[in-house]
């Protein structure tokens, strides 16, 4: 098989940005040594860990040991269940694969099963984990061969600190060695004049404080934090009157889509900031009544130098309400994620055993013309072009769907190099896949994705 290299337009806001947390729909399956059942194991334990793996996945024999070793220590608070993606995986085979690397959890077949076909993206090792409350609070792939990695995730969901409602963007990392600063402190350096809010560090010990700085000659709070899976947290709670809008001042200095600077109102993230952008003024309607408010500069990768800040918090009525909410930039959006070409030609394909859905999700499979190919591309309104990434595996790069921005939408132009491609991905993720783009360059290529498929299996075949 030729390189493969992926073009993903996804929304991280699970992976790089973190969305609320959404449920997942109770299951159970057969197992090796009986069945387990999702809701049956949470009224148990404090968190399940759901991981799909393959008998001949290299990656999925380095991790799993590692998840042995930690469950083996968690295994009152923590359920895990294995669960195969090939067919060709028989009990006996399961059931050496599990003697050899001494596996104690429980495994199964992810065939057939809901949420196969609703978080499996059709690589190995994947893994989502289910929290207390029975929220998705992560999913991933690629393998984590590390004792200490699902030590740390085993024991930040058995803290009876944890509170949930959040996706994490990676593993925790461990507890956070700083104190905040005082309660006057974070008044001084968040309030704007005349505003009293009172402002709190984070409760949670796993969680980061923001400090109070100068940046640009401006006294703000910025945050703290720089490895992957941790955040920089404040927070307070205000009431309003109808007409109000809250506004305030962000700055960011980090890779444009990665880490985030998350403003959160009643426990939803509204808004994301990105990029190094310079001091700029945000606005939020506010509805009466009362408000949980909280910043949050969250880590997806390393970021030594990344930061989030805020200032100038305040409430505005009036005439100076409207116009602040007037000033702020409307990005385009359809009513859902689309894209278009005409250098794309959509390509039929038979699928009798419908496998294409449970390997690709809802994927929609094309021919590119060689040359140059724009793809034009829509976000729906719940999307955040902030938080939308584009990712260039072959550059290793990673940016935000706004920076794309292009007439009524965005556009990606795609030139050279970049079209001698196995397969090209467009991805729009809220959790998980809602769509996918699936390019080949030649007849070549997608009779190469035929033989493939063919090899494990797969009768798949191009209509006529």
């Amino acid at each position: 098989m030729r390189r493969i290299i992926l073009l993903l337009v996804c929304v991280l806001l699970l992976a790089a940005v973190p969305a609320q947390a959404e449920k997942l729909d109770d299951f159970t399956v057969k197992t090796l040594d009986g069945s387990f059942t999702l809701s049956e194991a949470l009224a148990e334990k404090k968190a399940a860990f759901i991981l799909f793996f393959a008998t001949w996945c290299g990656p999925c024999r380095a991790e799993l040991p590692c998840v042995a070793t930690a469950y083996d220590a968690f295994r009152d608070d923590v359920a895990v269940i294995a669960l195969t993606v090939e067919a060709n995986d028989s009990e006996a085979k399961l059931r050496d694969f599990c003697d050899e690397l001494g596996l104690t959890f429980p495994v199964g077949s992810a065939l057939g099963l809901d949420v196969t076909q609703r978080y499996y993206s059709g690589s190995v090792p994947a893994m989502v984990v289910v929290d207390r409350f029975g929220d998705v609070v992560y999913t991933g792939v690629g393998s984590r061969p590390s004792v200490e990695a699902f030590t740390d995730f085993f024991a930040y969901l058995s803290d009876d600190s944890y509170t949930g409602g959040r996706m994490l963007p990676d593993f925790p990392a461990g507890r956070c060695p700083l104190t905040g600063p005082s309660a006057e402190t974070l008044a001084k350096s968040l309030n704007a004049p005349g505003t009293s809010l009172t402002w709190h560090n984070p409760e949670s010990p796993y969680d980061w404080p923001m400090k109070e700085t100068e940046i640009d000659d401006l006294s703000c709070l910025a945050s703290t934090n720089s490895a992957p899976g941790t955040r920089s947290v404040v927070s307070t709670s205000l009431h309003a009157q109808d007409g109000d809008v809250l506004a305030f001042d962000v700055r960011t200095h980090s890779s444009s889509g990665i880490n985030l600077l998350q403003v959160s109102l009643d426990g939803e993230c509204i808004k994301s900031f990105g990029g190094d952008t310079p001091w700029k003024t945000y606005a939020i309607a506010l509805e009466e009544g009362e408000h949980s408010l909280s910043f949050s500069f969250v880590i997806s990768m390393q970021g030594d130098s990344d930061y989030g800040a805020v200032r100038q918090v305040r409430t505005l009525q009036g005439e100076e309400a409207l116009s602040a909410m007037h000033s702020l930039p409307v990005p385009p959006s359809a009513s859902a994620i689309t894209f278009s070409s005409p250098g794309l030609t959509v390509l039929s394909l038979t699928d009798p055993a419908n496998v294409l859905p449970l390997l690709f999700g809802d994927t929609v499979f094309c021919m590119a013309q060689e040359g140059k190919l724009s793809v034009d591309f829509t976000l729906s309104p719940d999307l955040d072009p902030a938080s939308a990434l584009i990712y260039l595996p072959d550059e290793n790069v990673l940016c935000a769907a706004g920076d794309f921005l292009h007439e009524d939408g965005y556009r990606l132009d795609m030139t050279g190099d970049q079209l001698d491609l196995y397969n090209t991905v467009l991805d729009g993720l809220q959790g998980t896949v809602r769509k996918r783009l699936l390019l080949f360059r030649g007849n070549g290529e997608l009779q190469d994705f035929l033989q493939m498929l063919a090899q494990y299996g797969y009768n798949v075949t191009l209509s006529e």
